[in-house]
């Protein structure tokens, strides 16, 4: 499966904001409440947060959604939007 531009810059925001503040990723999964695999999935681009993931991804990690979401503004040429509900 291609990785998704979106999730992969996600992901490289989670990578900066668990490396500054000195933490594993199995550290980082653990204050946010969730599985490793799944952390390790985000930084790795491969998934994505639902928005009660995103809620406890700014809690645990003691940040904001600005800087989780940095750089997803918009959609990449050349892909899709998702889906409407």
């Amino acid at each position: 499966m291609p990785k998704n531009n979106l999730y992969v810059r996600l992901g490289r925001n989670l990578v900066k904001i668990r490396t500054k503040q000195k933490l594993t990723q199995a550290e980082a999964a653990e204050r946010v409440g969730i599985s490793f695999r799944f952390y390790q999935d985000m930084e790795a681009g491969i998934s994505a947060p639902s928005l009660p993931t995103l809620v406890k991804l700014v809690q645990g990690m003691k940040t904001d959604f600005a800087k989780i979401l940095e750089g997803c503004e918009t959609i990449p040429e050349g892909e899709e939007e998702p889906p409407k509900e």
